[in-house]
């Protein structure tokens, strides 16, 4: 596929949103992973390696100089392909995927010259690489494509309406289901939303279209992603 790049935020510390809260660790939003560090990393090395698939290189922002090292020390293996990027963070890991964002972001305003902020200090590796699009992952979410033509239509969708967003689908565990028990049975796709009244696309002979002004947005393909 065209130049990628693939952001992830990783954070491989205790969590608040899990069963067991008290109030000396840090504020991680909503996460509630009662994942060992060991299991976050290797499960990190699993999406990297998926992503790095479809991506031309990986950026993983973390928080902690801990994480930078290890993390830095599992991404070696790509041959300089990915590498990570320690944010202001520590305080406040719940701004993390945010800061990540926000970096991505403000190097591709810099390169197209409409950054407004001067005081901005790229990361040279970053602004070294070309890219024409970001994928923006979990660390524990893994995106497969059902085949090669699937993964050609998306960027055909996204080069169509580059002010779009493609949302993979996204295939979870049944809150309160053990990782011994997962099954198709105990999966569920109630993790994927799109805003209802946000314009759908069509495929036409003259390619994608926005069909209607207000419609149900669109699932492409059929199992595979939906589209605002």
């Amino acid at each position: 596929g065209p130049p990628t790049l693939l952001a992830i935020p990783f954070y491989g510390g205790a969590v608040r949103g899990g069963l067991e809260v008290n109030a000396t660790t840090p504020d991680t939003g909503n996460a509630h992973s009662k994942a060992s560090r060991e299991t976050k990393l290797r499960t990190l090395q699993a999406v990297v390696c998926a992503g790095l698939e479809v991506a031309s290189n990986a950026l993983v922002g973390v928080c902690t100089r801990r994480d930078n090292d290890d993390v830095s020390a599992l991404l070696a293996k790509t041959g300089g392909a990915a590498r990570a990027v320690l944010l202001n963070c520590e305080a406040m890991p719940v701004f993390l995927p945010f800061k990540l964002l926000r970096l991505v972001q403000r190097t591709l305003k810099r390169r197209a010259g409409v950054l407004r902020d001067p005081t901005f200090q790229p990361l040279p590796w970053l602004a070294s690489l070309e890219f024409d699009f970001v994928l923006y992952d979990e660390s524990d979410q893994i995106l497969v494509f059902e085949s090669p033509s699937a993964r050609d239509e998306a960027f055909a969708v996204l080069a169509a309406r580059p002010d779009h967003v493609l949302m993979p689908q996204r295939y979870s565990k049944k809150w309160g289901q053990p990782p011994t028990t997962v099954s198709r049975a105990s999966l569920t796709r109630e993790g994927n939303r799109c805003n209802p009244a946000k314009p759908r696309l069509r495929k036409t002979a003259e390619g994608w279209v926005v069909a209607g002004d207000v419609v149900p947005c669109t699932r492409f393909p059929e199992r595979g992603a939906s589209t605002c």
